[in-house]
């Protein structure tokens, strides 16, 4: 299986760090999220073109949130090479498990290969802060 290459760790970590507070603000919940992403490993990626899925596997199911609880955690904006609109993200917890990390563009094509980047938390208002 797959280890988190460095994009995918920076953007997951921002999305449940207390700097993304805002957005996410119990933090006794990210931690227990940011755990099960450690205790995880890489099931597959999908590149969609527009962007990409990487799906997970939760090595430690004792670190389950419990059934039923779903939610799409966001608040991180990336910089990506020349994309001239950035990049979003959605991180996935499906039935109380961490299931996938969604990267999407606007109205261009994902690049093939990410040279470069930049991420920023998005504030309430829509304005970016860089990290």
């Amino acid at each position: 299986m797959d280890k988190f290459n460095v994009f995918e760790k920076d953007v997951i970590e921002n999305i449940l760090s207390t700097k993304n507070m805002i957005r996410f603000p119990e933090n006794e919940l990210a931690s227990k999220i940011l755990k099960q992403y450690k205790n995880s490993t890489i099931v597959s990626r999908e590149f969609t073109g527009v962007g990409f899925f990487t799906y997970f596997q939760l090595n430690d199911k004792s670190l389950s949130l419990g059934d039923g609880i779903r939610l799409r955690l966001a608040g991180v904006h990336a910089e990506v090479n020349d994309l001239k609109h950035g990049a979003g993200f959605w991180l996935e917890v499906e039935n109380g498990i961490i299931d996938n990390l969604e990267g999407f563009c606007y109205e261009e094509n994902w690049p093939k290969k990410i040279k470069n980047y930049k991420l920023s938390l998005v504030n309430k208002d829509g304005t970016l802060t860089e990290l």
